[in-house]
């Protein structure tokens, strides 16, 4: 019996997730004029979304560099990590989250070239550093737009409670004091001695923050040369701001892999909020994933070559 007791919050888990799934499809599907999203996307500049495509490659490279900074293994050359960064975009297609892609590409460069624990430390430095610089540049598309959003009632749809701000100020205090009640025993671990290490060197820091803000960035100007593909009157830090957002909300356990979740978040904030038309938003969404695929399907294809060679 408590065996089966431990089972069923996996199977419910997985319902909830296809229940928010499913919903949010269905009002997709509901907002969404279907006859205008052909035509729109014939009349798409083609110019802008290859830009949005060498944007991509810029972040995996960039990812690439960050990673071979903090490692600190001269020996290997920059294109070895770079075929692990693709090959983690790979999988992303396949797995349900961004995480277990991730760590399936810890894993693998760990096999190859050691330094699993170390890697496990980085990628959560790495990914620490991302929220923070992402969140600072998402309170800079706030700012420079606060008056614009303000006007269409956006603070008062989304203004916090008192609960929901004592709920978040609980966590993250749970959170630093859950790290310093056991920092004696994380000490022994390799994965959290590869952050103090990195923390505690200056240099390490700056180029963390370097190479992490410039991901950001080229990642952001991917997302806006999409959008100014088929609506030039798009603005750079709105969609910096709303990007911000939905990320903040996929990296919560909704959905599979954000599939539905992404779309009406996408509707919600750009067509309702940014005043874009929703079939032009869609649009946006359907051409988004031509240079998602352009890197993955790069992983896949190096990997299937060094498979053939060896």
């Amino acid at each position: 019996m408590s065996e089966n007791r431990r089972r069923l919050p996996k199977p419910l888990a997985w319902v909830l997730k296809g229940s928010i799934a499913i919903a949010c499809v269905f009002l997709v599907i509901h907002k969404v004029p279907w006859g205008s999203v052909g035509p729109t996307l014939r009349q798409c500049n083609f110019a802008l979304i290859a830009l949005s495509v060498l944007l991509q490659f810029g972040v995996a490279t960039a990812n690439a560099m960050r990673w071979k900074l903090l490692l600190r293994q001269p020996e290997l050359p920059l294109p070895k990590y770079l075929y692990f960064v693709l090959l983690g975009q790979f999988f992303n297609l396949f797995l349900p989250t961004y995480v277990a892609a991730e760590a399936l590409k810890v894993i693998a460069f760990g096999r190859k070239y050691g330094g699993t624990q170390a890697n496990i430390g980085i990628a959560l430095i790495t990914k620490l550093t991302g929220m923070v610089i992402q969140i600072l540049m998402g309170a800079i598309g706030l700012a420079l737009y606060a008056g614009e959003l303000g006007e269409r009632g956006l603070f008062s749809r989304i203004r916090p409670g008192a609960a929901s701000s004592a709920i978040a100020a609980g966590v993250a205090g749970a959170a630093v004091a859950a790290v310093w009640w056991f920092r004696h025993s994380l000490k022994a671990q390799t994965w959290f001695r590869t952050i103090l290490e990195i923390g505690s060197d200056r240099k390490l820091v700056a180029g963390t923050v370097f190479w992490t803000a410039l991901i950001q960035l080229l990642a952001a100007g991917s997302s806006y040369c999409l959008f100014l593909s088929l609506w030039p009157d798009t603005h750079f830090w709105e969609v910096v701001l709303f990007t911000t957002i939905i990320l903040a909300v996929l990296s919560l356990p909704f959905g599979f892999g954000g599939v539905g979740v992404r779309e009406y978040l996408n509707l919600l904030l750009f067509t309702d909020v940014g005043g874009i038309p929703a079939h032009i938003t869609f649009a946006v969404n359907i051409v988004g994933y031509i240079p998602v695929l352009s890197v993955a399907l790069t992983g896949g294809l190096w990997m299937a070559f060094r498979k053939l060679k060896e």
